[in-house]
């Protein structure tokens, strides 16, 4: 299921006809609902070819086979290329082991390199976090669901100028070396955590 958040056309050429060139804010869910579980490598390579204007995209990855990742949502980052600028990758079910999630996450940086925003959703609270290298140069805006994401993700980010943790538990936060963020990041403006009293989470 797609659905378009935003368009973007000429006023003086009317809004007929739209096509996905004129979409510039978009949701991806797979499958939806009464959906079958067919894979739409097809539809997300017609994303990745056609919507040049895209900026901002939300994927919400439900069951979605390896096949449908490296044949369909690879392509669609590398024809998204010059246009994508935040991106929220929303892992809803537990079944994306460390490795997926590390390719989709390469596949991202390494073709979108315009990426300027990113969003990590993970509703498995002791799923381990994903190590990727070489990764988002010009990122400035990072939300992560935990703390220990960010070591593995900000590796040779230098640009962030804000960084958000939707979920932490007290501990996590007593034990996290905030020094080394602080030296690390030097354009960070704004460092936001949340810390959950109840969350007992602290896979690394």
């Amino acid at each position: 299921v797609g659905k378009v958040k935003e368009l973007s056309f000429t006023p003086k050429l009317g809004i007929e006809p739209l096509s996905i060139e004129h979409v510039t804010s978009m949701s991806i869910k797979y499958p939806g609902p009464e959906m079958t579980y067919d894979a739409p490598d097809s539809t997300l390579a017609l994303i990745g070819e056609n919507a040049k204007n895209l900026k901002n995209l939300t994927i919400i990855m439900i069951y979605w086979p390896q096949d449908t990742i490296r044949m369909g949502l690879i392509p669609m980052f590398r024809g998204l290329k010059d246009s994508l600028k935040s991106v929220c990758l929303d892992f809803v079910v537990n079944d994306y082991t460390r490795d997926m999630k590390c390719e989709i996450i390469e596949a991202l940086s390494h073709n979108c390199v315009n990426l300027e925003g990113l969003q990590i959703k993970d509703r498995n609270p002791y799923s381990p976090s994903p190590i990727v290298f070489n990764c988002f140069k010009n990122l400035k805006k990072l939300i992560v669901p935990k703390l220990c994401f960010i070591n593995a993700l900000i590796g040779d980010i230098n640009s962030l100028t804000h960084l958000f943790v939707d979920n932490a538990s007290l501990q996590e936060f007593k034990d996290f070396d905030f020094d080394r963020i602080g030296q690390k990041l030097k354009k960070l403006r704004k460092f936001d955590v949340k810390v959950v009293p109840g969350n007992t989470s602290t896979n690394r």
